[in-house]
């Protein structure tokens, strides 16, 4: 393998390794509270909790995230959940 075609499969694979980061849900928790959440992507559902004031990056590509008590919403793609006054919406 020359050098060349070295660079060029690990740019390649930089691209492919970003790419879900840029098409990743962002979950950020604005509240004074902790908030247990589930992510349901597929037939697998991951029990979660996210801290006071703070933010989750890409936690999931598609999925449906579930706060418990809050509610919950179908996503896909960039987008970022905002957890704020008790509600959960779309930034």
């Amino acid at each position: 393998m020359t050098l060349q075609t070295l660079l060029k499969a690990l740019a390649l694979s930089a691209g492919a390794l970003a790419l879900p980061q840029a098409l990743a849900v962002d979950l950020i928790n604005k509240d004074s509270r902790r908030y247990e959440i589930e992510i349901e992507e597929g037939a697998s559902t991951q029990r979660s909790s996210i801290g006071a004031s703070t933010s989750q990056g890409g936690v999931c590509g598609k999925c449906r995230i579930v706060v418990v008590g809050v509610g919950a919403l179908d996503v896909e793609g960039s987008v970022t959940l905002v957890i704020e006054d008790g509600r959960l919406r779309i930034q």
